[in-house]
């Protein structure tokens, strides 16, 4: 064999090396269990409110519970996700990361416009994307953007968290939301309230 020939020997296998790497990384991308849609503000990263913890973990893992809170940490891309269950049913989710993405791309990050003034009867009534905008008088800085909305007959809260102007946290959570005991009944899971 010629030096000529067994260069293109050596250079076909590697192509085919990397091209069989690429195929397993693609492979391995589309097997993630990140979604990175938060859905008509009641699912986020594909776990519904509602959801059953087997479902969750199944697609997640077990996550991680600090002691002292009532909710599971769950690492995804730029942060975390958070999950609260009652009665081994999501009933809230949270995030800090802004890999997932709301509709009219709302998502940690984004600096939401206050827009043009309502006028109420107590002042200003701003909306965007059918948030309403709640100044927190006493601590500026973590103001919020909220809606509320009904899914499949349970009602729901969207929260955009603050910090300044930009969101720092999405919440998704039923409405008004189970009261959690600190620390948590014996016999109860962690996370669960």
């Amino acid at each position: 064999m010629t030096r000529a020939r067994g260069l293109a020997v050596l250079l076909v296998v590697a192509l085919a090396v990397l091209a069989a790497a690429a195929g397993g990384a693609s492979a391995g991308a589309a097997a993630s269990p990140f979604t990175p849609t938060i859905d008509s503000w009641h699912a986020i990263g594909g776990i519904s409110i509602g959801a059953a913890r087997s479902a969750v973990e199944r697609r997640y893992g077990k996550g991680v519970v600090h002691p002292g809170w009532t909710v599971v940490a769950y690492k995804v891309p730029k942060g975390s996700l958070y999950v609260r269950y009652h009665a081994g049913r999501v009933s809230h989710l949270e995030t800090d990361s802004s890999y997932f993405r709301g509709p009219n791309g709302a998502r940690v990050g984004v600096t939401p416009p206050l827009g043009t003034c309502h006028r109420t009867h107590d002042g200003c009534r701003y909306t965007w994307h059918g948030f309403t905008f709640s100044k927190n008088t006493r601590d500026p800085a973590s103001s919020s953007w909220e809606s509320f909305r009904t899914v499949k007959g349970q009602k729901l809260r969207a929260y955009l968290g603050l910090h300044g102007y930009k969101v720092a946290r999405v919440v998704v959570s039923t409405w008004p939301e189970p009261a959690c005991q600190l620390p948590p009944p014996r016999g109860i899971r962690p996370g669960e309230c």
